[in-house]
């Protein structure tokens, strides 16, 4: 080979070599990154390079409250060969960024185009998810109060092959109590804010009653209980949510855990309609 055809070649290479870095920087990005973070191409070392040292951790997760949002970055913890859940990348990769505002936004600030599909959750709450770009973004009453970062569409094949019937509870009822003193519902809500803090968790109080007016009182009482928590137990506001569970016989008032961001973080509910609202509907 002369010395002209081997400079070619090697110009040649050179340039295939660098479109393929560009595909794959493209595929990369297609992600939909938080301040950054990747899911499934960024790590541990990488969230604390950027965001410092998180408020608390664990071996799945990184706590942070930041001026303007709550966020828990979540990792895989154990390989696919020895847990079967989650991801198939290296432990320590992260697989979810969970986020609540600490300002309101609208979903349009964070969703392109009508590329999503919608959910009516009940209650107030919608679920808008892009799939493609691996996005969920909740809404309630028509403010965004979560957002899930999630790997892309194209990298579901890295899913582990196995689940495995184990340990996760995927019900999220924590605590239900009717009408109790003062200082019997303060003792529920400290249990609650012990299992907020250990678990990185957001709570949810679901208010039942037997009509709209019953219910509203007890919604009073209910952010009451929420000030509780945030002025005595120090739980950010964003991490309580209080919502209307439709009518029920006796009166109560639910309290769930929801994680923030991953796994049984989206809030369904299914309430029934006031006995009124039914006669309404009939012929």
């Amino acid at each position: 080979m002369d010395a002209c055809n081997f400079r070619n070649m090697k110009i040649i290479c050179s340039l295939g070599f660098s479109l393929i870095l560009i595909l794959a920087s493209e595929n990369a990005s297609r992600a939909k990154e938080w301040r950054g973070i990747v899911p499934l191409h960024s790590t541990r070392a990488d969230v604390e390079r950027l965001l410092g040292t998180p408020k608390q951790s664990t071996d799945y997760a990184f706590y942070y409250s930041l001026p303007d949002e709550i966020a828990v970055v979540w990792f895989q913890s154990q390989s696919c060969d020895e847990f079967g859940i989650g991801w198939n990348v290296p432990p320590g990769t992260v697989t979810s960024i969970g986020v609540l505002p600490k300002v309101d936004y609208h979903k349009e600030k964070f969703l392109d185009g009508s590329k999503f599909n919608v959910l009516d959750a009940n209650a107030g709450l919608f679920y808008y998810t892009d799939e493609v770009d691996g996005l969920t973004v909740e809404t309630f009453n028509g403010i965004v109060t979560s957002l899930d970062y999630t790997p892309i569409k194209r990298e579901g094949n890295l899913r582990c092959p196995q689940i495995r019937k184990c340990c996760i509870d995927f019900f999220s009822e924590f605590d239900e109590y009717g009408d109790l003193s003062p200082e019997d519902e303060k003792a529920r809500l400290d249990n609650f804010a012990i299992v907020l803090k250990e678990r990185l968790n957001r709570g949810v109080m679901v208010v039942y009653g037997t009509s709209r007016t019953e219910r509203s009182k007890i919604m009073k009482r209910a952010e009451r209980a929420k000030k509780y928590l945030v002025r005595k137990q120090g739980i950010e506001a964003q991490r309580i949510l209080i919502v209307d569970g439709g009518y029920r016989e006796l009166s109560a008032t639910r309290l769930n855990l929801q994680t923030i961001g991953g796994v049984n973080s989206g809030i369904y509910l299914f309430p029934d309609p006031d006995p009124e609202e039914r006669n309404k509907k009939r012929p």
